[in-house]
């Protein structure tokens, strides 16, 4: 008895506040804590049971028996209905809300989801209910980061890009937000003004998601990509190569990179930035075709390899 209640305490030491748990941003219980203590739990029950079955007579240990069996089988039936829960991501937002109105978490996730389907199927309808959930976000959750940009991720897919901007302007203010969500608001903000062609504004959101988010490699791929436009090589070449080192998986500044030593006339540089790139993105066609071109040419300007997406889009934050 006392081993089963010791496994049980200390299966359950890490969730009981002592130390950091990410889940406890959202809230200080659940009841799935204790999935892996309660084996210990139902070991020590099954054999309290096996004794007490044992020590009467046959008549008395069926009627226990069926009494378990009937138990058994209802909670069998309950396992079941709420299996049924899990069946999808939206059923599962949709189960928590139905419990609790105010659950800013699950309106998130919801937003998220259906902003993602109004993308795919460009439908009104998911948008309007993405945008829905994401202000409630806002509502439940004023001094959040996080519902303010995806809130004004919605708004931009919608064709809002001025409601959009206040949005991820609010959200890089607000009182509360993790480095990472700050750091995509900033490239939001950033990505709308330098559509609007204002430039140095742009590259100062930019830098200033390096500031909120320092191990970004999108800020600091933002940031070179735009110097690289606006004529600084030196000051571009500084925050790809930044970017390539804080994220060793991310081809784009690599490619961008091998362009700047191509086009002044290193082509071993620029060879050794594409197969990086490769290394980075081993499925990548388009980068082993620039390392074949390259190789197959001498290094003249014209043949600096395209470099992808000079502005990315919108980077929508992400919901723990």
């Amino acid at each position: 008895v006392l081993a089963a209640l010791a496994i049980y305490v200390v299966m359950l030491l890490p969730t009981l506040g002592f130390v950091n748990v990410f889940f406890m941003r959202y809230a200080f219980v659940s009841d799935h804590w204790q999935y892996h203590a309660l084996p210990a739990i139902r070991a020590l029950a099954a054999a309290g049971a096996t004794l007490v079955v044992r020590r009467v007579n046959v008549s008395v240990a069926q009627a226990w028996l069926a009494v378990v069996g009937i138990a058994v089988a209802a909670l069998m039936g309950e396992a079941f209905s709420v299996a049924l829960v899990y069946r999808s991501a939206r059923s599962v937002w949709e189960d928590t809300l139905a419990h609790n109105h105010d659950s800013w978490l699950a309106e998130g996730h919801l937003g998220a989801l259906y902003l993602d389907e109004a993308r795919a199927n460009h439908s009104r309808a998911q948008l309007t209910s993405a945008m829905e959930h994401l202000r409630r976000v806002v509502d439940l959750r004023p001094q959040e980061t996080v519902g303010y940009v995806n809130l004004g991720n919605a708004l931009l897919v919608a064709g809002r890009p001025d409601d959009a901007l206040k949005m991820y302007r609010k959200g890089v203010d607000a009182l509360v937000g993790s480095p990472g969500d700050r750091g995509l608001g900033w490239i939001n903000i950033g990505n709308l003004l330098e559509r609007e062609g204002k430039v140095k504004d742009a590259l100062a959101a930019y830098v200033s998601g390096t500031v909120a988010n320092p191990r970004s490699e999108l800020s600091y791929d933002h940031v070179g990509r735009l110097k690289l436009k606006m004529g600084d090589v030196a000051g571009a070449k500084a925050a790809l190569e930044k970017s390539a080192e804080l994220d060793p998986t991310f081809a784009e500044p690599r490619v961008v990179l091998a362009g700047i030593a191509l086009r002044a006339g290193d082509r071993a540089g620029a060879l050794a930035w594409l197969k990086a790139a490769a290394e980075a993105e081993p499925q990548n066609a388009d980068v082993r075709r620039a390392i074949a071109d390259v190789s197959s040419r001498a290094a003249t300007p014209s043949s600096a390899p395209a470099t992808h997406a000079a502005t990315l889009p919108a980077t929508q934050a992400t919901h723990p």
